[in-house]
């Protein structure tokens, strides 16, 4: 019964996936992606529903002004949802040239500490030869002091410890090449898998399509398929706040839904009217009202576009975004200040 019990244990543990990222790890890029996508839902949500191909991912998410400066692109792995370029591989195969990624990093890592080790017992040799040149060599005949210095050196095993220093030296650059080519390999396959698998999750009727869901599917990639990523991301207890800016979209899309006829004129005086209410989000009103010179710039830039009901509210903060967030003149600003909600 006991060995039975240690299998069902040892198998228990087999059982799954590893964990390449840590969970901790995992619940940052997650909020990094969601408090991103939150801001921009406005700019990019309208077009990340309606992607069809891995390519068009880098095109939406470089609608974002300067979007390398987010925090989830900062870095690897979320920054190769921006690489120029991609080529096109299978989970498998990017999983082992992972995993050779990983080998051959952890080679360099061991050979830069055995590298360090030997180098510090040859410099430390040869200062101590130094120290005995320097004592002998006034005091003794060439002869002498020859053999006393052979005999120092020898003792020391100086030639031993450079050749060592070097031989290492020489098997850490290979090692350095190694990684470096599989890196090569490995940085357009990262960034065509992570991208297809945001299309994949985009084309599944399975989740509704969300920031909160977009970046649950995003977070784990490219370590993870989209759908490994959502289950992980999903067991998150996330209590953070959403951005005021899709709250304030929310709202909007809201306003739209009800409007008939669509009525931008009307729209705008009931988001108006919906900012002033006292029960409005304090903070929803603190960001809107300062601004709304912006918004009143953003609905008169749609009028006569024709966009329909569903893209109208992405179309509307799309542009308030880009107002809110462009240079302007003192003028400019002083004329907002006369806008402001209060």
């Amino acid at each position: 019964m006991l060995k039975k019990a240690k299998k069902s244990k040892k198998s228990a543990k087999k059982l799954g996936r590893p964990e390449v990222i840590k969970p901790e790890e995992l619940l940052r890029r997650y909020k990094d992606l969601k408090q991103f996508l939150e801001h921009n839902w406005g700019r990019i949500g309208w077009e990340l529903q309606r992607i069809r191909k891995p390519d068009n991912v880098r095109r939406v998410l470089k609608l974002v002004p300067r979007v390398e400066s987010w925090r989830p692109f900062q870095e690897q792995p979320a920054a190769c949802l921006l690489e120029d370029s991609g080529t096109e591989v299978e989970k498998r195969e990017l999983d082992l040239l992972r995993q050779q990624h990983e080998d051959a990093d952890d080679t360099e890592r061991g050979l830069w500490s055995e590298y360090h080790s030997a180098y510090q017992k040859a410099e430390a040799a040869t200062t101590a030869l130094k120290a005995a040149i320097s004592q002998f060599e006034a005091g003794l005949s060439f002869y002498r002091f020859f053999w006393v210095i052979f005999l120092t050196a020898r003792k020391l095993n100086i030639e031993k410890l450079t050749n060592d220093t070097n031989r290492i030296k020489e098997a850490l650059s290979l090692a350095q090449e190694s990684k470096k080519l599989l890196k090569d390999q490995l940085i357009p396959r990262n960034a065509w898998f992570a991208r297809n698998e945001v299309v994949e999750f985009r084309k599944s009727t399975r989740r509704e399509k969300t920031p909160v869901n977009f970046a649950k599917a995003m977070a784990g990639l490219p370590e993870y398929g989209w759908f490994h990523s959502f289950r992980k991301c999903s067991a998150f207890q996330d209590e953070s706040v959403s951005a005021n800016s899709y709250l304030l979209f929310e709202i909007l899309e809201m306003i739209v839904k009800k409007a008939k006829p669509i009525n931008l004129r009307k729209i705008e005086m009931r988001l108006r009217d919906e900012m002033l209410r006292a029960d409005t989000d304090v903070f929803v009103r603190g960001y809107a009202g300062p601004n709304w010179a912006y918004m009143k710039q953003a609905f008169a830039e749609c009028r006569g576009k024709g966009y329909k009901r569903a893209e109208l509210p992405y179309r509307i903060m799309g542009k308030y975004l880009h107002n809110v967030e462009r240079p302007k003149s003192i003028t400019e600003v002083e004329l907002a200040k006369l806008e402001q909600l209060v």
